[in-house]
């Protein structure tokens, strides 16, 4: 059955946006499903969502029917999401981080767990370890890698490998080196040259025989600690607490180096966090915590069907054929947690 014909059905069996008063019409299911693309995915807000659906398929919604048919597509989706969780649980790496958003008039965060081919997103109302541990497990295995957020080096993730994003420290140093001058200047210049070298080195890693791939890691491992070391003193208040954070995180700075699929920086985690700055801005976040954990079913399951290049429409139509099982997004996943969805998901 086309596209096409699967929508007529659906809009003719008086369910979907063609039950919220909308003319009927061939794009009642393509409709809904473009609806929730645009808002959870892309940003859009409910009224231009409207404005697009009106004048493409001739639904006229208002707000509140958008959110009821959001709601619906995201209990459908609810098993797929849970299928999500495990299998971010089951990666290798992990990028993760996290936005300032509103549930109502309360302060809440939009977290993002991303590899390469699954994302999750998370909303609560803290920005703490605990959400790390809900998302990932406790006994996560993989490389978590993030900016240097206190929450990320909690106690009760003393022993988790991690990468620290190589490109914030390079903007940091970038900040300190254009507030100094003289002698000052010479300590954040040194690191950014190690920091690029490594950069470069990992560029250049398939190119090299292992013998010299292991020479000139050790070469900027040692440059490094020399650079940071404890008893070196630095006259520079801003240099020196620089330095101890680098301590700190020393075992996180260039694991990168090691591992191929590791990237030094968190950019992907931060690409996928775009679109709720874009959301953050333009519609207000949630107004409650049904709508809160309405985006982030319906945010992961687009990501993710994006990021394996499935047709987004096709696959929120197939979730609205009642009776039928959602496909699965992720190939050959583990079976979803026993953890039930609701305590994933509304913590």
């Amino acid at each position: 059955m086309s596209r096409v014909s699967q929508a007529s059905s659906f809009a003719a069996s008086g369910t979907g946006l063609a039950g919220h008063g909308s003319r009927r019409c061939a794009g009642g299911t393509t409709g809904e499903g473009l609806g929730g693309d645009l808002k959870h995915r892309l940003g859009v807000s409910y009224g231009k969502v409207s404005e697009v659906l009106n004048d493409t398929f001739g639904l006229q919604v208002s707000r509140s029917g958008w959110c009821q048919a959001d709601q619906k597509l995201a209990r459908t989706a609810q098993p797929v999401y849970a299928e999500l969780v495990e299998a971010i649980r089951q990666c290798s790496v992990v990028n993760a981080d996290e936005t300032g958003w509103r549930i109502g008039t309360l302060a809440a965060w939009l977290w993002v767990f991303t590899h390469q081919e699954v994302t999750v997103y998370a909303i609560r109302d803290n920005r703490s370890s605990e959400v790390v541990i809900d998302i990932l497990g406790e006994e996560f295995q993989g490389i978590l890698t993030t900016d240097c957020y206190l929450a990320y080096d909690d106690r009760k993730l003393k022993e988790w490998l991690k990468q620290k994003c190589v490109g914030h420290l390079l903007k940091d140093l970038k900040e300190m080196k254009e507030r100094r001058s003289g002698r000052a200047l010479h300590f954040a210049r040194q690191v950014t040259i190690v920091l690029q070298e490594a950069l470069a080195l990992k560029a250049e890693k398939t190119r090299l025989d292992p013998f010299t791939f292991y020479q000139r890691t050790q070469a900027l491992e040692s440059r490094l600690d020399i650079l940071i070391a404890p008893h070196r003193r630095l006259s520079d208040r801003d240099n020196a607490r620089f330095a101890k954070r680098l301590r700190k995180h020393r075992p996180h700075l260039l694991r990168f180096l090691y591992v191929d699929e590791l990237e030094a920086t968190n950019n992907l985690a931060e690409r996928m966090l775009r679109p709720a700055v874009i959301t953050r801005k333009t519609n207000g976040c949630n107004r409650n915590r049904s709508g809160a954990l309405t985006h982030a079913i319906l945010a992961s399951v687009l990501v993710t069907c994006r990021q394996h290049a499935i047709p987004i429409l096709d696959y929120l139509v197939q979730l609205q054929q009642f009776g039928a099982a959602p496909s699965s997004l992720v190939s050959a996943a583990p079976s979803p947690a026993h953890q039930p969805i609701s305590s994933i998901s509304e913590r």
